[in-house]
């Protein structure tokens, strides 16, 4: 974490990060040695208040964080540079834990995956962009933000089928989460946007969107690691 946050605060404006923290416990380890917790006081800790977009920052005077997504939006772009945002990666007990322990996520600095429907929908997950299409395009109509797959295990490496990753781009998907990222040829298949790290949303931006309105990259500073 610390790494990101050197290259962070190296970048000032640099599109907003979306940081996906993932349990690997079991629920009940999770719930008894308070694993949650731990993971916020690590990221309250860690990561400057003033670098980080929280759900109750987002939700605002709203009535709940859907309802301030679905009328207001987010928070704008520029608004965003060099800021963080951290979601629990968790659709499982654990997330049902954390949303029972913080049921309006006051104070809290991980925004949660729920269904579309629930008081704090903000980021509307399902990793098959074939079966959950129409939720996840409906999401994206929304203004939620929107995560989902390319690829299955090795299947679609194997076979270097990219027809997951084609319906992927097609849902407005924000996130297209995948085990095989980059631009390496000899791999004969990887994942990766031709424009650079970010492109327009197909589904959302307006038609003036350019890819460097939203991530200057290129002109990156780069950071030690060693």
């Amino acid at each position: 974490m610390n790494i990101l946050l050197n290259w962070s605060i190296a970048n000032p404006h640099h599109a907003p990060l979306w940081i996906f923290v993932e349990p690997k416990n079991l629920p009940a380890v999770v719930d008894e040695l308070d694993i949650l917790e731990m993971i916020q006081t690590e990221i309250a800790t860690t990561w400057p208040e003033n670098m980080t977009i929280t759900p109750t920052e987002v939700q605002g005077d709203a009535v709940d964080l859907r309802t301030a997504i679905t009328t207001k939006g987010w928070p704008a772009l520029e608004d965003s540079r060099g800021k963080t945002l951290f979601v629990l990666l968790d659709k499982t007990e654990i997330r049902d834990l954390y949303v029972e322990r913080n049921p309006t996520l006051e104070n809290q600095t991980m925004f949660a995956i729920v269904d579309e429907n629930h008081s704090l929908a903000s980021v509307i997950s399902f990793v098959n962009p074939e079966t959950h299409g129409d939720r996840l395009r409906d999401a994206s109509d929304l203004g939620f933000m929107v995560r989902t797959r390319p690829d299955e295990a090795t299947l679609e490496a194997r076979e270097k089928n990219y027809t997951r990753f084609e319906l992927a781009l097609e849902t407005g998907a924000n996130f297209i989460t995948t085990d095989f990222p980059g631009s390496d040829m000899e791999a004969e298949f990887a994942i990766w946007l031709s424009q650079g790290p970010v492109m327009c949303n197909p589904r959302t931006a307006p038609n003036h969107c350019h890819p460097r309105d939203i991530e200057p990259w290129g002109n990156y500073t780069p950071i030690s690691i060693g």
